[in-house]
C-alpha cells in the first residue's frame, strides 16, 4: 500500500494534461525504481481511464520495457494507446474535433470521437449467456427509435441500472473517475426519450431483459 500511495505522490507532482492526453516526464520515469515504474504506469492509466480493466502485468510490462530502450515509439495496450517521445510519456490520444449528434441505424454503427458504437438485432436465444465489457444488450421493444449517439449536455440524467431513481451524468463521471478532459467527448447512446448507455462508464434500467424480451438490441464499442 506504502509503494502505492508513493507512486500516487509522484504522479500527482508531475503529470499534467494536454488536449486529452496524460503526459509524465521521462526523466523522471527513468530515475524510478523498476517497481516503481510498474507501479506509476498503473497509476497513469487508471487517472486517464478511470480503471485497469483489461489490462495485465504483461501489458504494464511491454510498456515499460519499450520504455527502458530510451527511443520514441508507439503501443496499443487494451482500449488505450501509449507513446513517449524522447521527453514524455504519453498516454491517450489528442481529443479528436467536437462531433455532432447522429443516428444510430439498427443494425449499423457511428464513428464519435476516439469511439466506434455498433447496433445489433439479436433474438433473446443469440443473446443469452454471451457478456463483454465492451457491450450492454436491451429489449428493443422497450426502445423509441431512432436511437442517437450525442455528446452530453449540461442537466442530463440517466436512471442507472441497479440503482434507484435518475442521476445526474455529471456526477456519474465524477463517481466513476472520468477525467475533466474526457467528459464532453464521451458518447452517449440514446433512444428518443433517455439516455440507454454511456460505453465505459454505466448503463441505463431502461430496456433491461426479462423473459417477455424477444428482439434485443446489443449495443458495443471499440
Amino acid at each position: 500500500m506504502e509503494l502505492q500511495n508513493r507512486a500516487e505522490r509522484i504522479c500527482r507532482k508531475h503529470l499534467t494534461w494536454q488536449r486529452g492526453q496524460v503526459l509524465f516526464p521521462r526523466e523522471v520515469f527513468g530515475d524510478l525504481s523498476i517497481a516503481m515504474q510498474r507501479r506509476v504506469l498503473r497509476t497513469l492509466l487508471r487517472v486517464y481511464r478511470g480503471h485497469l480493466l483489461r489490462v495485465g502485468f504483461s501489458h504494464i510490462e511491454e510498456w515499460r520495457l519499450q520504455l527502458a530502450e530510451g527511443s520514441s515509439f508507439q503501443l496499443s495496450l487494451p482500449q488505450v494507446a501509449v507513446s513517449a517521445t524522447t521527453e514524455y510519456i504519453f498516454v491517450g490520444d489528442l481529443l479528436a474535433q467536437e462531433w455532432s449528434p447522429m443516428v444510430l441505424q439498427i443494425p449499423g454503427q457511428v464513428k464519435a470521437g476516439h469511439f466506434t458504437i455498433r447496433a445489433e438485432l439479436l433474438l433473446a436465444p443469440q443473446a443469452s449467456g454471451e457478456e463483454s465489457p465492451e457491450s450492454e444488450d436491451f429489449d428493443l421493444d422497450a426502445l423509441t427509435l431512432p436511437l442517437m449517439v450525442r455528446p452530453r449536455h449540461e442537466g442530463d440524467r440517466i436512471q442507472p441500472f441497479g440503482a434507484l431513481g435518475s442521476k445526474k451524468v455529471k456526477d456519474l463521471l465524477i463517481d466513476s473517475h472520468i477525467p475533466l478532459q474526457q467528459r464532453d467527448f464521451l458518447p452517449l447512446v440514446c433512444d428518443q426519450d433517455d439516455i440507454l448507455w454511456i460505453p465505459t462508464v454505466r448503463r441505463s434500467a431502461k430496456g433491461a431483459l426479462d423473459r417477455s424480451t424477444g428482439r434485443v438490441l446489443r449495443l458495443s464499442y471499440h
